[in-house]
């Protein structure tokens, strides 16, 4: 096992008495979408992205860890896994095949936790814009659809 210098992102943020600058948000959205992406290309899935699995480095870059709950692709584990928060609403009552849209979920939670400084609760409305009034628009719907109800709704992490 490698030590990896750093705090999680959860601990990072339970010390800030603010949200996070746009831009520090924006950098680890793509770090994280980067890392979802070489994942799901390699065939797998992490299936627990949340912020206590994030450490940041000194260098302010994101180290996930814990992927014991991880699954290959054509070898889905069926086992319910992740965390409350984190999870989409489809996985609620089942595990079935394919976990892509799990992680796209989770990294549209951990999204709107750093915008928000509130984890997601589908029970209450979406809205980020009415407690950041300054997040671009097209940040907001990224955001959005990553939260979709419907799974096929969600964009890939696929970075370019």
């Amino acid at each position: 096992m490698e030590f990896i210098a750093g705090e999680s992102l959860h601990q990072m943020l339970l010390k800030r008495r603010r949200r996070l600058p746009l831009t520090r948000v924006l950098s680890y959205g793509v770090q994280l979408s980067a890392f979802l992406s070489r994942m799901h290309r390699a065939r797998w899935t992490w299936r627990d992205c949340k912020p206590k699995n994030l450490i940041v480095t000194k260098n302010d870059e994101l180290v996930p860890i814990d992927f014991e709950g991880a699954a290959r692709i054509d070898r889905p584990d069926h086992l319910l896994w992740g965390t409350p928060g984190f999870v989409p609403p489809e996985r609620k009552d089942q595990a079935d095949g394919n976990a892509i849209p799990d992680d796209l979920y989770a990294l549209g939670s951990v999204l709107y936790l750093l915008l928000t400084g509130r984890v997601f609760d589908r029970t209450e409305p979406l809205a980020i814009r009415k407690l950041r009034p300054r997040v671009p628009g097209e940040l907001c719907l990224l955001v959005t659809s990553l939260l979709a109800d419907d799974p096929r709704q969600r964009p890939t992490a696929h970075c370019h």
